[in-house]
């Protein structure tokens, strides 16, 4: 069997692995190790894009934020098997995660946001609000609250123009609007205003807005504003 045979074999593995294991990421580290040792491009990118989105939801976002600079670094490469969307939609997991590593400086953390405005304003204008929600939750998570007010606000004109209960995406990097709530919950919460959580809380708790991690990290929320 040719090495091309063995990583999609383990790629299919993979898939059929528990999501987010162990098991997951093991396999998934021997695919990409095999695709970067034979330098194929594609199956790298493939085997690292898939790698990516398990070790971010086991909790090892450090351990993938090298295989995500690879990708993005090669995101215009003619062979790029991945679409541009999917990449910068996993810029989000890596944003959204750098304040919690004390390794990180904040002008590495700020140069980094400044990036991924260029990068989604590039792939669509729309992508303003969603720009401005991961600015308004990294400044909060710095300590910067004057800087995370002054885009929560600019976060609120937006979204003043798409005042629907829809569960859609208004474009292909928005949040839904069920964990665009959820998040504005804690930034509420964290604000100590509680009212406030309870009262916006409701379209949650009345299963108007729902998706595979809301309401179950809503819930948390709602408790500690009681």
């Amino acid at each position: 069997m040719d090495y091309k045979s063995v990583i999609e074999n383990l790629l299919e593995q993979a898939d059929w692995a528990k999501q987010y294991s162990l098991e997951q990421a093991q396999i998934l580290e021997k695919a990409v190790q095999l695709a970067e040792s034979h330098q194929d491009f594609e199956l790298t990118a493939r085997s690292k894009s898939e790698y990516i989105g398990c070790l971010t939801f086991l909790g090892f976002q450090e351990k993938a934020f090298g295989h995500f600079a690879w990708l993005l670094a090669h995101l215009e490469h003619p062979n790029m098997p991945i679409d541009e969307s999917t990449i910068l939609w996993k810029y989000k997991w890596m944003v959204g995660c750098m304040t919690d590593y004390l390794n990180l400086s904040s002008t590495q953390i700020i140069a980094t946001l400044e990036d991924m405005e260029k990068r989604f304003l590039a792939n669509n204008s729309d992508n303003q609000r969603v720009v401005l929600d991961y600015k308004r939750r990294i400044y909060h998570a710095m300590g910067y609250l004057e800087q995370a007010e002054t885009y929560y606000q600019l976060f609120e004109k937006q979204e003043a123009r798409t005042n629907n209960l829809s569960i859609y995406f208004t474009n292909e990097l928005d949040d839904c609007r069920a964990c665009t709530l959820n998040n504005l919950l804690s930034y509420w919460l964290l604000n100590s205003d509680f009212e406030k959580v309870l009262e916006k809380a409701v379209p949650i708790l009345e299963g108007k807005m729902a998706c595979g991690s809301v309401p179950k990290t809503t819930y948390p929320k709602i408790c500690m504003a009681y």
